[in-house]
């Protein structure tokens, strides 16, 4: 399987995921809802239905009608019990659903490691050839600086030649320092701490 079949499959995966999730957290949602205008409506029914039963003792209205307003009220407390169910299942049936997607995406097993482990070996290798360019560039910059930066070390010598100066103290051993990061300043120099390697990796900067 290739690399691009690979994230494809992959990607589908994990997309169908959100999807799953985002529909689970909209029946949630619905759910919540309508449990509450469920609670609402029964309140309202059951001090409407105290107000029928006083019309059926006072002979206003006939027992049919007051059981149909129980049969009304009982319903709605039937379908609350029902919401109530499908609240404490919205958990458990999102769950199978993903427990399946985990299942698909352990079904690309060899493939899925195959293509990750030499995506990732040719990662570190970019990585490796950035670092042995990066060197590389210092050692070009520190050439061009020995263009001018030589002669203070060359005039050290000459001075001692010439009988000027018993020896010649003058290196360019300094640019080293130069170029380092510092502690006491903060100044950052061109070496690279973990850090930066940890937030250049994974944060681009």
């Amino acid at each position: 399987m290739s690399k691009a079949t690979v994230i494809k499959a992959c990607e589908g995966i994990f997309e169908k995921a959100e999807q799953i999730k985002e529909s689970y957290a909209l029946a949630l949602d619905r759910a919540k809802e309508e449990q509450a205008e469920l609670v609402k409506a029964i309140a309202e029914g059951e001090m409407h239905l105290e107000e029928v039963y006083r019309n059926y003792v006072l002979g206003i209205v006939s027992l049919d009608a007051y059981q149909q307003e129980q049969k009304l009220l009982q319903d709605k407390k039937s379908v609350l019990n029902v919401t109530g169910e499908k609240i404490k299942d919205v958990d458990k049936l999102m769950k199978e659903e993903l427990a399946g997607l985990v299942k698909k995406f352990k079904e690309l097993g060899p493939d899925y490691a195959k293509v990750n482990n030499k995506n990732k070996a040719e990662g570190f290798a970019d990585i490796q050839e950035a670092k042995k360019n990066y060197l590389q560039a210092l050692h070009e910059a520190q050439l061009k600086i020995k263009e001018t930066a030589q002669y203070s070390v060359m005039i050290g010598h000459l001075q001692v030649d010439a009988g000027l100066k018993d020896f010649n103290y003058t290196s360019r051993e300094g640019e080293n320092t130069q170029i380092l990061s510092r502690a006491y300043d903060s100044y950052k120099g061109a070496d690279v701490s973990a850090e930066e390697v940890r937030n250049a990796y994974w944060n681009g900067k």
